[in-house]
């Protein structure tokens, strides 16, 4: 996956306060996407559409 390289230059900016705090913002939403993945994986499973899925 591409790094958003642009954005680097805007992290300068914020206090350490700050990137920590967005930081954690950033891992929790990264914890429920792949909670939300596992749960849609599992429906998929169950309907036997993940080779649908893991072909594209």
């Amino acid at each position: 996956m591409d790094k958003p390289m642009h954005l680097h230059s805007s992290f300068k900016s914020l206090t350490d306060k700050e990137l920590i705090e967005l930081y954690k913002q950033v891992k929790a939403i990264q914890d429920i996407e792949r909670d939300f993945i596992e749960l849609l994986e599992e429906e998929f499973k169950h309907r036997d559409l993940l080779p649908l899925i893991d072909s594209k």
